[in-house]
């Protein structure tokens, strides 16, 4: 899923931009934080959030597949 999200954030803000993803496991549960600068966050999010909800939906499917939950924070670096 990490790298499926890496994949998906570089396209949408470009190669060049610094962003990075954590993971955490803890059992059947992920929790996938993405770190954006602040001019790359409304790529991410999207017009009233539609972007962030089509990834979290991406995610929930490949979680379900893989009998996980999933849980996506986007948010920006300071």
């Amino acid at each position: 899923m990490v790298d499926f999200l890496r994949y998906i954030i570089g396209e949408l803000i470009g190669p060049d931009k610094d962003f990075s993803v954590d993971e955490e496991v803890i059992g059947e549960n992920v929790h996938l934080t993405v770190l954006l600068n602040s001019e790359d966050m409304g790529r991410v999010i999207g017009r009233q959030g539609r972007t962030a909800k089509s990834l979290r939906t991406l995610l929930k499917a490949i979680a379900t597949k893989n009998n996980k939950t999933v849980r996506l924070d986007i948010h920006e670096r300071q």
